[in-house]
């Protein structure tokens, strides 16, 4: 009975949502980012057991509040419902700095698994263990991965799809036949999937809030392709074989069912602990530092879990929440997410937008909207603070008075219909 009632209610929100967002907003894309993990926490718990109802309920909480908010921030920072944003084409200046973000990524990128032999691509002919040298690689703790990745991650993709936008036809598939590959290479080349599964995530939500969602080659064949590569990863890790229909199970398993329980398994040890008031988030901040070790709960978790500290399994952000901030936090985090997503919407649609700004918004709104698991640090990992500085590095370089509107009218490019 109650897992009917708050699904009943999470739909309500949802159709309430829709109707002030729209479907192509970023705020209603995240919320359903949101959904494919705590919706099917309904129908993982036992609501018998006390432990795993206070794990519901909590989460629950949590999700029902991040819905509410989104509804009322988008109501009040919206003017209208969703309409298709107008982008305007890159200045040559944009698209310099760009190109110098872009060969950076790759340079950084390359030097770093150069020199840490971290490519596992590199090593697979002369070990067994792919998923062991793997783990072994990030337990050591001094590789610098975390800065890198802020790079390989998050950078290399957003300015591969601002190069994209400023070039004509023939140049840009010039430049996606050398890009794509190498970024597939640079994204998986520690073995983790994750980057993978954000950087496809990232393209298809940037397809859907331009045209909608519509079918054609390109979304097939990246999706195909995207599925092929996870596959192969799946296969050298050692959880699935390669096949696309293998693929397909496990990336299903993997978002609507592997981190959920695993958060359920885990719950007792946090529930345990007790209150920490805080200490894990500034821990995660102070670890932001090369100097200062950030919060191991992740690690203890998954301790937990495998019996091994080479590995992480952070818990999922409710709990991060309400074990750091009490009730408190199941209400503030929802409504400094659901904030920051009307914000970014507001940004996003019904106005002109550079092609650059357009597609860091999307990128920072994903950081937001997917932020399902682990503290304040997850975020940053993600590119939170990376993506702001994007940004910032554009306004301060490259600001410039708005162009005239009869400059805009040889210059924006309609993405409608």
């Amino acid at each position: 009975m109650l897992t009917f009632v708050l699904l009943l209610a999470i739909v309500m929100l949802y159709a309430m949502l829709f109707r002030v967002a729209g479907g192509r907003s970023i705020v209603f894309i995240a919320a359903i980012l949101q959904a494919t993990f705590y919706i099917p926490i309904l129908f993982l718990v036992d609501v018998n057991d006390h432990l795993e109802l206070k794990f519901l309920l909590v989460h629950q909480t949590f999700f029902i509040s991040f819905l509410s908010f989104a509804i009322l921030f988008s109501a009040k920072l919206s003017d209208s419902q969703f309409s298709t944003p107008q982008i305007l084409l890159d200045k040559r200046r944009y698209f310099i700095w760009n190109a110098f973000y872009f060969t950076v990524s790759i340079i950084v990128s390359g030097a770093f698994f150069m020199a840490t032999g971290g490519l596992i691509f590199s090593r697979i002919a002369f070990v067994d263990d792919v998923a062991g040298l793997r783990l072994s690689f990030y337990a050591s703790g001094d590789s610098g991965a975390g800065y890198v990745n802020q790079f390989r991650n998050i950078l290399l993709p957003v300015t591969i799809g601002a190069i994209s936008f400023f070039l004509d036809r023939k140049l840009r598939l010039f430049f996606l036949i050398f890009a794509i590959p190498a970024a597939l290479v640079l994204l998986t080349g520690t073995g983790q999937r994750f980057p993978l599964v954000f950087a496809a995530t990232y393209a298809f939500v940037t397809f859907v809030v331009l045209r909608g969602v519509r079918l054609n080659f390109r979304v097939i064949f990246l999706s195909v392709m995207f599925l092929f590569v996870f596959g192969y990863l799946s296969s050298l890790l050692g959880r699935a074989d390669a096949s696309f229909l293998s693929s397909v199970v496990h990336i299903i398993e993997r978002v609507f069912s592997v981190n959920q329980s695993s958060n359920i398994a885990t719950f007792f040890y946090l529930d345990q602990r007790g209150m920490v008031y805080g200490k894990d988030w500034v821990e995660d901040l102070v670890g932001i530092s090369p100097f200062a070790r950030p919060s191991t709960i992740a690690n203890e978790l998954f301790s937990v879990l495998y019996g091994s500290s080479r590995g992480s399994s952070p818990p999922s952000l409710a709990s991060s929440a309400f074990y750091n901030f009490h009730a408190f936090g199941l209400f503030l985090i929802p409504a400094l997410l659901a904030f920051s997503l009307a914000w970014i919407a507001r940004k996003l649609h019904g106005k002109v937008i550079h092609a650059s700004k357009f597609l860091a918004l999307i990128f920072l709104g994903l950081v937001i909207g997917s932020w399902t698991t682990g503290g304040i640090n997850t975020l940053l990992n993600r590119g939170f603070l990376a993506i702001l500085l994007y940004l910032f590095s554009l306004r301060l370089v490259l600001h410039t008075r708005a162009p005239s509107q009869k400059g805009r009218q040889h210059r924006e490019r309609s993405v409608s219909g």
